[in-house]
């Protein structure tokens, strides 16, 4: 199933068009990975926790070694071997902006975009009972583009985020944002959703980000996750 076009030994170029600081980013990150900078570790399957996986690329689409894996027991897509807890920090800190993002700083017309995403899910909450001015909590806000989607529809919204320099913007915006995790959350009472809009993914291990959810949430708090799929 390992396709040429992603295999690392038929080439090692990217098959996206970079920006300059997308190629500094790019070639840092390979730097270091060859380097022993970030360490992975192979992982069972975080739905059914099988450990039998097909390989279907070795590298990603901006050429940096990366493994994906199909499990062949419950067929979930993953990036196995993933990035130990440290290795996350590092690369969230210092390179997924630049390269995923194509800038240094966070960037008006990211957060435009991110605005108008926000306003959909808040568009598909409210047709699905969810109402304002429910509390809504946005983990992986990043610049809090959805954050402010969510309160336009007149949520009240709290975005968390381990990047510092993206909170920054965020609050520098008027929005709500601490810098951490689920686990650094204080609020007066549970919210009435916790949001992952295409951020769970990222996670090292999606059944501790789970447990953060059950130590946060109350009875009635509902879980909104989105994820991307294959395309």
């Amino acid at each position: 199933m390992l396709s040429r076009r992603f295999d690392i030994a038929e080439s090692a170029e990217p098959i996206v068009t970079l920006n300059e600081i997308q190629r500094r980013a790019r070639q840092r990150l390979i730097t270091d990975i060859e380097a022993g900078e970030y360490v992975f570790v192979p992982l069972p399957c975080p739905v059914c926790e099988g450990t039998d996986f097909t390989p279907l690329a070795t590298r990603d689409r901006y050429g940096v070694p990366c493994r994906v894996v199909i499990c062949k027991t419950c067929t979930l897509v993953q990036t196995n071997p993933y990035l130990d807890d440290n290795s996350v920090g590092k690369f969230y800190s210092e390179i997924f902006g630049p390269l995923h993002r194509g800038a240094e700083q966070p960037t008006e017309q990211k957060f435009r975009g991110r605005r108008q995403y926000g306003s959909r899910v808040a568009s598909w909450l409210m047709k699905n009972g969810v109402t304002p001015p429910m509390q809504v909590v946005d983990v992986g806000c990043s610049s809090g583009g959805v954050l402010q989607g969510l309160t336009d529809a007149g949520f009240k919204g709290v975005g968390i985020d381990i990047s510092p320099d993206y909170i920054a913007d965020a609050r520098s915006r008027g929005l709500t944002a601490i810098v951490g995790t689920l686990d650094d959350l204080v609020l007066p009472e549970p919210p009435d959703v916790i949001a992952y809009c295409q951020s769970l993914e990222h996670f090292v291990s999606i059944n501790e980000e789970l447990e953060r959810i059950s130590r946060v949430a109350g009875a009635k708090t509902q879980v909104y996750i989105e994820v991307p799929g294959l395309f």
